[in-house]
């Protein structure tokens, strides 16, 4: 009788361990992929409140966040990025952790940086490439960013916002087959927004 149900005992085991291992500790980010008649699955993901979900039914690359905690906010702010356009919703929060959803509804890759400054066209610009240069910004201008992610995916990351004027932009740089950059700030992927 003990060999019949050892098995079975090992298999409640292992169940119970994953379940356990699925639990929210506030610390994991979630991984949701939404099927293509729309339905979606989450599972826990390390990542410091990260998600990533594929619009199209394929398999999301996991999302980079730099600058970010892992708290999520208890405002959200859709953020659509796609050719060449950055476009909160709301465009005003409130001073607090705030939750970025990044929804990459292009045709090439994008990603969300966030930087403290009154005036999106006055940012620093590095000479060769058109891209904002992160170097010149004064100190602590650069709150955070999610990091480059395909089109058809979204990437979420929390920040706390003091109040003030922000900056939201792509600043992706690319080079084309003839040598030239082509950077996303330059070709006008940036907003302003307003925490207050």
């Amino acid at each position: 009788m003990t060999t019949r149900w050892k098995p079975t005992v090992t298999v409640l085991a292992a169940v119970l361990s994953l379940i356990a291992g699925c639990g929210d500790d506030g610390d994991s980010g979630e991984v949701r992929n939404l099927g293509t008649d729309g339905a979606a699955t989450s599972s826990s993901a390390a990542g410091g409140g990260v998600t990533t979900s594929s619009m199209g039914g394929e398999s999301p690359e996991a999302c980079e966040v730099e600058g970010g905690v892992t708290t999520k906010g208890k405002q959200e702010v859709t953020v659509v990025l796609n050719e060449w356009q950055v476009a909160p919703q709301p465009a005003q929060v409130t001073p607090g952790i705030v939750s970025f959803v990044a929804e990459n509804t292009g045709a090439e890759a994008h990603e969300l940086v966030i930087v403290k400054g009154d005036d999106p066209r006055a940012l620093p610009k590095d000479d060769k490439t058109g891209a904002m240069d992160e170097e010149q910004l004064p100190d602590g201008a650069l709150v955070g960013e999610i990091e480059g992610f395909p089109a058809g995916q979204l990437c979420a990351g929390n920040f706390t916002l003091q109040e003030g004027k922000y900056v939201l932009l792509c600043n992706i740089v690319e080079t084309e087959e003839d040598g030239t950059s082509e950077a996303h700030y330059s070709e006008g992927m940036f907003t302003g927004f307003t925490v207050g």
